[in-house]
């Protein structure tokens, strides 16, 4: 599968299917997750006290 998303990310498509059917699907939730975890960490804070 990681041949599959290279060849997406070379713009060569239909290598990329030929590699694995998954791939561009497999890519597309890499990213959403990958959005979904730098949107969390904007609103995460670090709590700090002066015990």
């Amino acid at each position: 599968m990681g041949r599959s998303i290279s060849h997406i990310f070379h713009g060569e498509f239909t290598e990329s299917f030929a590699e694995h059917w998954f791939g561009f699907p497999a890519l597309l939730i890499i990213l959403y997750r990958i959005y979904i975890l730098a949107k969390k960490i904007k609103t995460f804070k670090i709590l700090t006290s002066n015990r």
